[in-house]
């Protein structure tokens, strides 16, 4: 016979260890401790002053080695991540940035060279391939 019980704490357990969050016997609430993650990717600033054109952004949402990439452009950094930050139940950071003349096109190139790692809309498997694509191209310092 199956425990049910017993499922849902392994379960729980094991999205307590995938969060880092380390739990001692249940009455025992001062005995839990969460580990501090390790940033997996460093988080950037936006662009000071806009340059005449617009950015091509990369931002990622949780922070960990396997998160989603976001890549999209706008003429204000700063403004859209604020924008996706609204939107998301995750953690978002801005993780990379460049300027381009043309950011539609500039865009849709990295869109379609980044094709087979796409999960959804703009969003990309932080693959190293995709990780390479961000690298060559940050202008972030």
């Amino acid at each position: 016979m199956i425990d049910i019980e017993q499922l849902i704490a392994e379960a729980v357990a094991r999205e307590l260890d995938r969060r880092g969050v380390t739990a001692k016997p249940a009455n025992d609430v001062s005995a839990i401790t969460v580990k501090r993650p390790t940033l997996a990717f460093p988080e950037v600033r936006p662009p000071a002053t806009p340059l005449e054109g617009v950015y091509v952004y990369f931002i990622v949402a949780d922070n960990a080695p396997l998160s989603p990439v976001k890549i999209g452009y706008a003429v204000t950094v700063r403004k859209r991540l604020s924008e996706v930050r609204a939107c998301s139940a995750n953690i978002v950071r801005l993780i990379g940035w460049y300027w381009s003349e043309d950011p539609q096109a500039a865009e849709a190139d990295a869109h379609a060279r980044l094709a087979r790692f796409r999960t959804r809309g703009e969003w990309f498997a932080s693959s190293p391939s995709v990780l390479k694509f961000l690298r060559e191209r940050n202008q972030a310092t």
